[in-house]
């Protein structure tokens, strides 16, 4: 049971990190500038939506690695 806690959290926590990663990446300028030019963003890059962007994923990756630790601490308490 602990084994499979442990994977399920290992998941959740790399779910975690990729989508803190991605809402970064949403406010860099190139990644701003290439969704105007396709079409899919209608405003263009302003100063303040990178530091917008980082607010809202540094909450994400924190908890990816409160989940990380707690996976290693699980893996730990098994052996």
């Amino acid at each position: 049971m602990t084994g499979l806690l442990g994977d399920f959290t290992l998941l959740v926590a790399m779910v975690l990190f990729l989508y803190g990663s991605a809402v970064d990446l949403s406010g860099t300028a190139k990644w701003v500038t290439l969704m105007h030019l396709l079409g899919l963003r209608k405003t263009d890059w302003k100063e303040g939506d990178s530091k917008n962007a980082e607010r809202k994923a540094v909450s994400y990756i924190t908890v990816g690695a409160i989940l990380l630790v707690e996976t290693v601490i699980l893996a730990l308490a098994s052996v």
